[in-house]
């Protein structure tokens, strides 16, 4: 319901009610702004775009233990973590991830086994070279938990890079995390589609999706109103194809 303020003013104030309550009086108090939020983003929607044996690199440098190298940060097993010495003394260290592309809408990060002056308090977020997201990490209150931060972003990208600026105390040893998730929407994966010639001369086509046709490589592309896999005849006339979905 939106009413306009008391006194003649050019505002809008924002209420709400519960089904049966009566209206909302015109002069209300206003909803404090702290109430309000420009989106509101169901982290149980998104999904992890990162996937165990993604490309990883430490940053700035590595400088880990055997067991517990970048590669742990996104291997979907909590017990193991990702720890940098590099991390000491609130010195930013971080990751990058080759994911398969998608848009990031949220963080999760899981405390690593011990030493909670260790667990990551602020974060950076880029992607493709762009910074996306910052902000503080919720404080954890135990090992092996889950936190989440969500944020706006409609950008796609492929190669991200996460830093922490800071960890929960500034401490001589490092900074560590147990699991590093990228929330969002992953990229559609490209159909695929496979040629084969056979002894006869003609050719089977098998593919995803909707086959199309072209005279040339840059076009027009037509829908072929055909069913995988298809037999092309070994008199047809040369042309592109590409499946799509």
């Amino acid at each position: 319901l939106i009413t306009k303020e008391g006194g003649g003013g050019d505002n809008a104030a924002v209420a709400w009610r519960k089904a049966g309550d009566a209206d909302v009086a015109a002069g209300a108090e206003p909803i404090s702004g702290d109430h309000l939020s420009q989106w509101i983003i169901d982290p149980s929607a998104l999904e992890d775009i990162t996937k165990p044996g993604d490309a990883t690199v430490a940053l700035p440098s590595e400088d880990s233990p055997a067991s517990e190298k970048v590669a742990n940060a996104i291997d979907n097993n909590p017990k193991t973590k990702y720890l940098n010495f590099v991390g000491r003394n609130n010195t930013p260290s971080g990751l990058s991830i080759a994911t398969g592309g998608g848009v990031v809408k949220g963080l999760a990060l899981t405390s690593a086994n011990d030493a909670p002056e260790r667990d990551p308090a602020t974060f950076q977020l880029w992607g493709d070279g762009k910074l996306i997201a910052e902000g503080d990490v919720p404080a954890f209150t135990d090992r092996f938990q889950r936190q989440v931060v969500t944020f706006a972003n409609d950008v796609a990208a492929s190669d991200y890079k996460l830093m922490f600026p800071t960890t929960a105390s500034s401490n001589g040893c490092c900074m560590q995390v147990a699991e590093i998730e990228l929330l969002g929407t992953a990229a559609a994966a490209a159909p695929t589609i496979s040629v084969v010639r056979n002894a006869d001369g003609t050719l089977t086509v098998t593919f995803e999706g909707t086959l199309q046709t072209a005279p040339a490589v840059n076009g027009p592309w037509t829908d072929v109103d055909a069913a995988s896999p298809l037999t092309i005849p070994a008199d047809a006339a040369a042309a592109f194809g590409r499946a799509k979905k």
